[in-house]
């Protein structure tokens, strides 16, 4: 068991933050052990509860930067595709006027 004294000051960084880490951990313990009894109790359920809002911020965060780094090479690859059309759509335009310009005046 940990000393109550130290999860009372578990708000500080460094090692402090890990005591409340497992003052956080031993409380969830308990409330299962208290919920289901301690043959019933599973480890796996409470390091899930533990977890979860740690997992749902990776998980999100993991997911915004997929789709930011996605639509960042689909909005270049359309740039690049756009600029060579256009590019090649002026050097048209500028040979048909060429032609226009030399054949009007010789």
């Amino acid at each position: 068991m940990v000393d109550r004294k130290l999860c009372s000051k578990a708000g500080r960084r460094g090692r402090w933050c890990a005591r409340a880490c497992v003052c956080r951990l031993e409380r969830l313990w308990r409330d299962e052990v208290c919920a289901v009894g301690l043959a019933d109790a599973s480890m796996w359920r409470v390091i899930l509860r533990f977890m979860r809002s740690r997992l749902a911020v990776a998980c999100a965060v993991i997911t915004l930067s997929v789709g930011l780094i996605l639509f960042s090479v689909v909005s270049i690859a359309s740039h690049r595709a756009h600029s060579v059309r256009s590019v090649r759509a002026s050097t048209a335009a500028a040979q048909l006027h060429y032609y226009y310009y030399y054949y009007y005046y010789y």
